[in-house]
């Protein structure tokens, strides 16, 4: 039998486990490792005082938790450890792959988490907490269209509309597009797609359709193949991370980046945990000879045979990478952003490198599909980055 209660001690949470840990109680502490994880506390202190025996099984439950927490900046360590489990982690040589200490006041820093972070001149919060940022001084990006976007209402886009670019010219980018080699092979694969630190995420416009990508290699760059869209460029001026109980809905993230920045027109990167998406994809690829009756693929009478639009959200709890530009002009509006679907996972809780967490995210997971991704779509928590542009 075992028993655990939890409690929160500053940035970390203790889990206080009585009882022996061995393989019929293993996975009812792994239920409590993830739940945990899940609800965000990514540094776990666990409190062995009370714990009688630990067995081969229940190490590894610890070895999988410290390697799934340590990515997102999060750790275990043991507390009050009896001798009799210490060698149990000594003999099979984990010890040396966690902290282990006797006292609380071992941790040796602030239990707010936030010390190192606070004390930069440039790092800022919001009243409510929410929202932290920072500013970096890095000169302006570029952005560039592609295509023409004004015939893909029509469907009257040919095979003199292709424009081919290379990955090594798109670090951050969205539109139709596909890759391939011959126009035989890519013409029929269209599709929403995305472009993440020069990685390709395509999702094409066929009956069942799965995500196309391709990484990106210096050496050897591939080719990317637009019907239209646009590709934006540079560094991150400000960074973001925004952790909330309540959900933030995707237009007012991009409502408070403005406001932070106090700039009308940029380009977003954001990863976030999702509370529920709201997106479409394209059902047909928009060549001439798929022209609708009337010629408005937007038309009511024409909305569902193109467009794979629910009603609902969907992918709750999944993790979400997205790029696109906020503009407002005037009173006039506008949030376009396309968004690749991961599996369910853990975001980093802290530091403001938006760049290596996107990294770690496209890098390390299979894609589940790619969406235009709508401003209603909700998140949990998330960073994102900036280019003013």
């Amino acid at each position: 039998m075992i028993l655990t209660r939890s409690r929160a001690y500053g940035a970390y949470l203790i889990i206080e486990v009585e009882g022996r840990i061995d393989g019929l109680t293993s996975s009812i502490l792994n239920k409590t490792f993830e739940q945990a994880a899940e609800d965000g506390n990514h540094k776990l202190i666990v409190d062995f005082s009370s714990v009688s025996y630990i067995s081969s099984a229940g190490l590894r439950v610890f070895l999988h938790v410290q390697k799934k927490l340590k990515p997102v900046g999060g750790e275990v360590i043991l507390l009050s450890m009896q001798e009799t489990a210490l060698d149990v982690f000594r003999v099979s040589g984990l010890n040396n792959l966690f902290r282990i200490i006797t006292e609380l006041q071992e941790l040796g820093e602030s239990n707010s988490g936030l010390a190192s972070e606070s004390s930069s001149e440039k790092h800022f919060f919001s009243d409510d907490q929410v929202f932290h940022w920072e500013f970096r001084d890095v000169p302006g990006g570029r952005y560039n269209g592609i295509g023409n976007s004004a015939k893909l209402r029509t469907s009257s886009y040919t095979g003199k509309d292709i424009v081919t670019i290379s990955q090594h010219e798109l670090q951050f980018g969205l539109g139709l597009a596909s890759v391939g080699e011959s126009m035989r092979d890519y013409q029929s694969l269209f599709g929403e797609s995305l472009l993440i630190n020069h990685h390709f995420f395509g999702y094409p416009a066929v009956e069942m359709p799965s995500v196309d990508y391709a990484y990106y290699s210096k050496t050897h760059p591939g080719a990317v193949h637009f019907l239209y869209g646009f590709r934006f460029s540079g560094d991150f001026r400000l960074c973001l991370r925004f952790d909330s109980a309540t959900p933030r809905d995707l237009l007012s993230i991009a409502r408070k980046l403005a406001e932070i920045c106090g700039r009308d027109f940029f380009g977003i990167v954001l990863a976030g945990k999702s509370a529920g998406i709201y997106g479409l994809n394209l059902k047909k690829i928009p060549w001439q000879d798929n022209v609708p009756d009337p010629s408005n693929i937007m038309h009511e009478s024409n909305f569902a045979e193109w467009f794979d639009f629910p009603v609902e959200d969907t992918d709750l709890q999944k993790t979400v990478v997205a790029a696109g530009i906020y503009s407002k002009i005037a009173d006039e509006e506008e949030l376009h952003m396309h968004a690749a679907v991961f599996p369910k996972g853990l975001l980093g809780k802290s530091g403001m490198d938006v760049g290596a967490e996107l990294h770690r995210i496209v890098e390390g997971a299979e894609p589940l599909k790619v969406l235009h991704l709508l401003e209603e779509s909700r998140f949990f928590c998330g960073i994102a980055g900036i280019i003013i542009l």
